[in-house]
């Protein structure tokens, strides 16, 4: 019984084992047989309503500890997504400027090696009913963008770059100083030469037979 219940037992236990003249006006004592019977009656109605009580307050709690996991689980995590990028060639290597719908603040994550492929099973209840497809950064290096703070336009200048290299890269960031499971499509980019320099006539010769 809850405490609520067992308090309102005790204090009707107090008024029904009063003497006859003093007892509570909701409580008819014309005799000890009939003061017994109504002493029963409360109590089993009192043990009753404390029962109830004691219910309420476990569907109570219940629904408290329900309730807290799911509005946590609503809880909005900070997403982004790109909305266009660029890659300009320099002399050394290239220029990469993307940008996001909501300012935030972004790594470049690259590596010369392919990424791995393989496959993750996926379990419901229990068994292995099908696999999802992983892609996997063997070795690869982290760069900040060049600007300070959240952006809404982001920088990125990678030099030196090899002529002839081909870099795999894709681009995960924060949200306000917090961290965001958004990320982007893997690229892949070939280097490529830069143009030979122009020929030009140096000296004339003259033919003489």
């Amino acid at each position: 019984m809850s405490g609520g219940g067992l308090g309102l037992l005790v204090i009707a236990e107090h008024l029904l084992l009063k003497p006859s003249g003093q007892t509570s006006l909701l409580l008819p004592s014309p005799g000890l047989h009939s003061h017994q019977k109504s002493s029963n009656l409360i109590k089993t109605w009192l043990r009753v309503a404390g029962s109830m009580a004691e219910i309420c307050s476990l569907v109570l709690i219940s629904a408290v500890f329900i309730v807290t996991p799911l509005a946590s689980s609503t809880m909005t995590v900070p997403r982004w997504f790109l909305t266009d990028i660029e890659h300009t060639l320099t002399a050394t290597g290239y220029k990469h400027v993307v940008k996001t719908n909501v300012p935030c603040h972004l790594w470049l994550r690259w590596t010369t090696t392919p990424p791995r492929i393989h496959s993750k099973a996926i379990l419901i209840r229990g068994l292995r009913l099908k696999d999802d497809v992983r892609f996997c950064f063997v070795t690869y290096h982290d760069n900040e963008q060049e600007e300070a703070g959240d952006t809404y336009e982001h920088t990125f200048t990678k030099e030196p770059w090899p002529s002839c290299e081909t870099r795999y890269f894709y681009f995960h960031g924060t949200v306000g100083g917090q961290f965001s499971p958004s990320t982007t499509a893997i690229f892949n980019l070939h280097r490529i030469a830069p143009p030979p320099p122009a020929w030009s006539q140096c000296f004339f010769e003259e033919w003489t037979s």
